[in-house]
């Protein structure tokens, strides 16, 4: 058999070229006649561009599948950023679509929730702020009635405390005038009731406690409506002597 001579001209280019080692597609340096498969990879290869512009150097489907791969997912529609929590950044710096640093996504949540709870409350944060100063001044009208109260009822105990010692001092001088008259009646001298003693007796009962005060006196009182003087002037020197345990002087000045 005789050898095969290789293809020219026309013959050359309907053969398959070897696959090259850089890339897919035809070479962009046009293949001129005869030109072998070496040569136009090695002219491919000097000619591609640098990376990143690789679609532009492709052609036809496979250009268009690069692109597809090298194109970023479609974005799942969301929420406006004002109706989702704030999420923190993946890291410093970052901005991605609505992404907020940590300090301004705690921040954005809590206004957020007040505003939501505003919202969905009558009249938001200001009926609660009206509410709590209702409160507060309720809470102070209450104490300052309390003090009121507290005030009034001193000053009624005093003014009770004040009206009692004004009837018990005129109840005294009374009695003391009544004694008075007493020992300055007929017959009061022949019954042992003399001026002398009822001074010593009204010096002795400004000196009694309070409850023997009271004592005497209801019992001067009921003698002296008896018209019962001799017991009067008894009551008084027994008065007298249980406090001094002696008689009651005869000089005693009026």
């Amino acid at each position: 058999m005789l050898p095969e001579k290789p293809a020219t001209g026309s013959q050359a280019r309907k053969q398959p070229r070897p696959q090259r080692l850089l890339g897919r597609g035809p070479p962009l340096v046009a293949a001129e006649a005869g030109e072998t498969a070496t040569q136009g990879t090695v002219a491919a290869a000097l000619a591609a561009p640098p990376a990143g512009t690789a679609a532009v150097a492709m052609g036809g489907n496979e250009a268009q599948d690069v692109e597809e791969d090298q194109a970023p997912p479609e974005r799942v529609d969301q929420a406006p950023p004002e109706q989702q929590a704030p999420q923190a950044c993946p890291s410093a710096g970052v901005t991605r679509g609505w992404c907020l640093p940590t300090a301004t996504a705690a921040a954005g949540s809590r206004q957020q929730q007040q505003a939501q709870h505003d919202a969905t409350t009558p009249g938001g944060g200001d009926a609660e702020e009206a509410e709590e100063d209702g409160d507060a001044a309720k809470d102070e009208q209450q104490q300052q009635q309390q003090q009121q109260q507290q005030q009034q009822q001193q000053a009624d105990d005093q003014q009770k405390q004040q009206q009692q010692q004004q009837q018990q001092q005129q109840q005294q001088q009374n009695l003391f005038t009544l004694l008075r008259e007493a020992a300055k009646a007929d017959g009061a001298a022949d019954a042992g009731l003399t001026p002398q003693l009822v001074a010593q007796f009204v010096a002795l009962l400004a000196r009694l406690p309070r409850s023997e005060q009271a004592e005497k006196e209801a019992q001067l009182r009921a003698l002296l409506e008896d018209g019962q003087l001799e017991a009067v002037a008894l009551l008084m020197a027994a008065a007298w002597e249980l406090r001094h345990g002696a008689h009651v002087p005869s000089d005693a000045a009026p």
